[in-house]
């Protein structure tokens, strides 16, 4: 019986940056970031993809951010997308180490109306992009994720066979706690990141507030989370610190070692009047870093003590 051995990933980092404007609307830059060692890989990609009879649609360039490492970039209009993606399509190939998508939902000054048909056409673009890859890991920076956004987001997590989920954002509406849970029976591995809500949207630093959800029960949310496929997390929460209290980090404290798993668990949380000793129990080690604002609450397996948030096995 014949072993097939799975493609490495060549492109380490897949970046999809929508950056349109009052005066370049639909504008989209797509950069490939690979190991130098790659390079004689990727040339042959390139000539497959014949981009020389596509350059009056798609401007390219290409450095060495590093000595170890080369990064090219496709900057082109959506309204170009059926020309220019078959081509980059053969540069991707079929498995992708990290992908990121930046601003593909955020309001511009300009015209929210007008924005939002941008971002519906730029995350078609992203979709047929990716058509058909594995992605080990997947960061997503907007400002809000809604409606378009967000069922683009639960697809490619289904599709793509995603390992980590990284979410930078203000706000995920509707329903900011079913989307993250929904999101987190998909996934091993997870960081949830707020963004500092705008001056016309100021909250209280003491408020319960995370991605829109206000007065959630969020430990009762990390056990559900953490029962199923996720068993690694990290929320960054430095600005509405009420989302976990005291009494929320001593039921997660409680909790989580006696789930029969091995968690990675590191979360901001509001400051205890006096701070905890270290222990362990159940082989999780329990820390709370009590010494800034926000506190940070870790429980970790004592197996998994050296991996840090988004490191990923590569299958």
């Amino acid at each position: 019986m014949e072993v097939v051995v799975p493609e490495a990933p060549l492109i380490e980092l897949l970046g999809i940056f929508d950056e349109s404007n009052a005066w370049s609307p639909g504008s989209i830059c797509v950069s490939m970031e690979f190991a130098a060692t790659s390079s004689a890989t990727f040339d042959r990609r390139l000539k497959l993809a014949d981009l020389q009879s596509i350059r009056q649609h798609v401007q390219i360039n290409h450095w060495k951010p590093m000595s170890s490492a080369i990064k090219y970039s496709f900057q082109f209009n959506v309204a170009s997308a059926n020309i220019v993606i078959p081509a980059l399509s053969h540069c991707v190939g079929k498995r992708i180490k990290r992908v990121e998508m930046h601003k593909c939902s955020d309001r511009q000054a300009f015209s929210n109306t007008f924005n939002i048909k941008c971002c519906r056409s730029i995350l078609a673009v992203v979709t047929r992009l990716l058509d058909g890859t594995q992605i080990s890991i997947l960061r997503i920076s907007l400002r809000t994720i809604e409606d378009d956004a967000l069922n683009h987001l639960l697809n490619a997590v289904e599709a793509h066979k995603i390992d980590h989920l990284s979410l930078y954002a203000e706000c995920i509406t509707p329903n900011p706690l079913g989307v993250i849970l929904v999101l987190s029976t998909h996934v091993r591995s997870m960081t949830l990141h707020q963004i500092l809500l705008p001056v016309e949207r100021k909250m209280e630093r003491t408020s319960n507030f995370l991605f829109g959800q206000v007065g959630t029960d969020w430990a009762l949310a990390i056990v559900h989370m953490l029962r199923g496929k996720l068993d690694k997390l990290l929320i960054e929460n430095f600005w509405y610190l009420g989302y976990l209290s005291k009494d929320n980090a001593d039921s997660l404290r409680t909790l989580l070692p006696a789930l029969g798993k091995k968690i990675w668990l590191s979360v901001t949380c509001d400051k205890y009047p006096q701070s905890p000793p270290d222990y362990t129990t159940n082989d999780h080690s329990i820390q709370f870093y009590n010494y800034s604002t926000p506190a940070f609450l870790r429980i970790i397996h004592t197996s998994r003590e050296q991996e840090q948030s988004e490191t990923v096995q590569i299958q």
